[in-house]
């Protein structure tokens, strides 16, 4: 739904985002963290591509775990343009989708 869809993917990344903080504290730089951070970007990915009210705010999201969970900037910033990317797909199929209504 494109008014809830964004409450139910934050609740599926909050999820994901606590096993990743558990897996960081056990060991900060594991495989189990960086796996379970690879799963949270993921879920970003995932999310961007669905044309969803509030994406935008979901990109800088994304950006702020890239960076925080040990990236480093430079995937942060790739991790941006990929989100950039998937945001537009997502407002062209929006907008295609609108238009087949009319």
């Amino acid at each position: 739904h494109v008014l809830l869809g964004s409450r139910l993917w934050a609740m599926y990344r909050a999820y994901e985002r606590r096993r990743w903080r558990a897996a960081f504290k056990r060991a900060p730089g594991g495989d189990d963290a960086r796996k379970a951070a690879d799963l949270v970007l993921k879920l970003y990915r995932r999310q961007l591509g669905v044309p969803l009210q509030g994406n935008e705010v979901v990109l800088g999201a994304m950006k702020a775990f890239a960076e925080k969970c040990g990236k480093g900037r430079a995937q942060g910033q790739q991790a941006e343009s990929e989100a950039q990317a998937l945001l537009g797909d997502a407002a062209r199929a929006h907008q295609a989708s609108d238009e087949q209504r009319l």
